[in-house]
Formats: C-alpha cells, structure tokens, sequence
C-alpha cells in the first residue's frame, strides 16, 4: 500500500506529462481507484483485471 501511495505521490507531480494510467490489478482497491482518481487527475485512468495486460497495453498505446 505504501508504494502505491508512494507511486501516486510521484504521479501527481508529472500527471501534466501522462496522458494514461492503466491499472491492471484483481484486489478491490483497483476499481475504488479507477473511480476515484480518473476525475482527479488529468490523465485517464482504468482498470483492467489481472488477465487484461495485453488489453491496458493496446489501451495505452491508443
């Protein structure tokens, strides 16, 4: 949980430079942060489940 508080801290401080963030994660606190942290920060954010990398990549590279 740290690091991913840690990552979020980092994320703010570039989020003018990032245009996407896929979160590719099964535990709960993926959903609860995808809907939390897209309408917070400027670059968009979704989740995809734990099988979904291929998905987030394509995703990302859209």
């Amino acid at each position: 949980m740290g690091a991913q508080f840690a990552h979020l801290k980092f994320v703010n401080t570039v989020h003018d430079k990032i245009g996407k963030i896929a979160l590719v994660t099964d535990i709960p606190m993926g959903t609860f942060a995808d809907h939390v942290l897209d309408p917070l920060m400027l670059a968009r954010v979704r989740k995809f489940d734990d099988d979904g990398r291929d998905q987030a990549m394509s995703w990302l590279r859209d």
